[in-house]
């Protein structure tokens, strides 16, 4: 008869196994001291060599003094400073976009004024008499026949002359009446702004655009838009009469 399963028997031989072996290994653990026994060997540096390395500038990384600066070299880096400040504030900040394009806008603007006043001051103020380039508005113009100029440039066909004979004449009549003050460099728009009188301003703007229509444009004026200028004109006049 068994006393004790098989099963059961062969899970007790293992265990005993399992123990012995634990035991044995720390006995030997225990008893056993292991060493290094690694040689080592003494290295010396050489002091001749070390001078060497110290007197080459390649391998010299500490920080060397900076030298004093001069005023000129100061001022020189602030300017580059603030010009730095400048463009970062222009260029990455919102209010600084804004006033980058009001002012590159309103510079626009001031060039294409001044040309515009230096073509008008070349018209109106140039010297002599001739009606091809201009008159001086302020000596010779109120001694012109602007009738008879009129209708000869119309009778000749250049109706581009004709055409500006006709706004400097409606710019007489207005400087007459002191409806407007002529000045030297005033352009176009100055006149129509100062004009006060309402049922004048509508026709004289449109003679100051038929105006600039052919002579700063350039544009060839042929007799379809002639006669616009001539019923422009006309009511102009029809105005100027009845306000006197």
């Amino acid at each position: 008869m068994e006393l004790l399963p098989s099963k059961v028997m062969r899970k007790l031989i293992s265990l005993l196994l399992i123990l012995a072996s634990i035991s044995g290994w720390a006995q030997e653990d225990q008893s056993g001291i292991y060493r290094d026994t690694t040689k080592i060997e003494e290295r010396q540096f050489s002091e001749a060599q070390l001078e060497e390395y110290r007197a080459d500038s390649d391998f010299d990384y500490g920080t060397r003094p900076t030298p004093e600066l001069s005023l000129w070299e100061r001022f020189k880096r602030w300017v580059a400073q603030l010009f730095r400040s400048l463009f970062y504030f222009g260029t990455e900040t919102p209010w600084g976009k804004l006033l980058l394009y009001v002012g590159a806008i309103s510079l626009i603007v001031a060039v294409v004024m001044r040309i515009l006043k230096t073509k008008q001051k070349g018209i109106l103020a140039g010297g002599g008499a001739s009606l091809e380039y201009g008159g001086a508005l302020d000596e010779n113009i109120h001694e012109m026949d602007f009738p008879k100029l009129i209708t000869d440039a119309r009778n000749n066909r250049q109706f581009r002359k004709a055409v500006r004979l006709i706004f400097l004449y409606a710019l007489k009549r207005l400087a007459d009446s002191k409806m407007v003050e002529w000045e030297a460099g005033k352009t176009n728009y100055d006149y129509v702004s100062e004009l006060e009188a309402d049922n004048l301003r509508p026709h004289f703007g449109e003679l100051s655009f038929y105006f600039d229509y052919a002579w700063y444009g350039d544009f060839k004026v042929d007799e379809s838009t002639m006669r616009k200028v001539d019923g422009i004109f006309s009511k102009f006049n029809s105005e100027m009469e009845g306000m006197s």
